[in-house]
């Protein structure tokens, strides 16, 4: 459809206060006067009118010029009518657009299903902490067979956060195998998110007899909960996401 053949793609209403609100083809709307003023003009010139649907962000490399769209997954389904028409119409002008995928590129990482070098060091432990510094990469395809390993009179303690939760089949695991899962939360008042973890950490280290950490890739990453755990003297086992070992420490390590 040429610009001249568009249809009319703004829709005009009226709030209580009397205020006029525009909505475009894509279901965006807007009440700033100076912006429905634009869009009436636009179209009345014949064009579409689009408002939302826009690529998450642009990326520029000296000439190169790129526009990203970032979705969980490569699913068409996860797109909005209005992505896709933006999409469209932004290829259709030889523009480069990329759609990326990360969980889909992490999906790719092997997962271990060996976990012996793990379970040599927590064996003595009637409990054993959680931190999930990562549910990302392959996490959630192995932490199951690792929860499937553990001895089932041992509790698991994990603190109360997004990570753990986004680990289902890990938790129906555990269900299935009736371990007891304790969670616990940090209290008193918390001023972020890093003082959130490390207070979480902390107690999650108290309640335990040994710990495991899995990382976002590194130490580094989740330096606090390994410093934790450290300075208790208990068993540690610190795990990439991928499930192979950064670090292992037995007790009085």
């Amino acid at each position: 459809m040429s610009e001249c053949e568009s249809t009319p793609s703004v829709k005009l209403s009226h709030r209580s206060d009397g205020t006029l609100v525009a909505q475009t083809s894509t279901g965006a709307t807007t009440s700033n006067q100076l912006e429905v003023a634009a869009a009436l003009q636009m179209q009345d010139a014949g064009y579409e009118v689009i408002r939302n649907g826009w690529p998450d962000f642009i990326a520029i490399r000296g000439d190169e010029v790129v526009f990203v769209e970032v979705k969980p997954d490569n699913n068409e389904r996860l797109f909005s009518p209005a992505q896709k028409r933006v999409l469209t119409v932004l290829k259709s002008l030889g523009l480069t657009v990329k759609v990326i995928a990360p969980r889909a590129q992490e999906a790719e990482e092997p997962a271990t299903d060996d976990f012996r070098h793990v379970l040599d060091v927590i064996r003595c432990a009637k409990s054993v902490g959680i931190m999930l510094c990562s549910s990302g990469g392959s996490v959630r395809t192995w932490l199951p067979k690792l929860i499937e390993s553990i001895p089932s009179e041992m509790i698991l303690v994990v603190p109360d956060t997004r990570a753990w939760n986004r680990c289902r089949a890990a938790q129906a695991v555990a269900v299935r195998r009736r371990l007891f899962v304790r969670h616990v939360h940090p209290t008193g008042r918390i001023p972020n998110l890093e003082a959130y973890e490390r207070a979480a950490a902390s107690k999650v280290v108290r309640n335990s007899a040994a710990m495991i950490v899995i990382t976002d890739g590194n130490e580094e990453g989740c330096m606090w909960a390994i410093e934790a755990a450290s300075h208790s003297l208990k068993p540690l086992v610190v795990l990439r996401r991928d499930g192979t070992v950064v670090r292992l420490k037995k007790e009085g390590g």
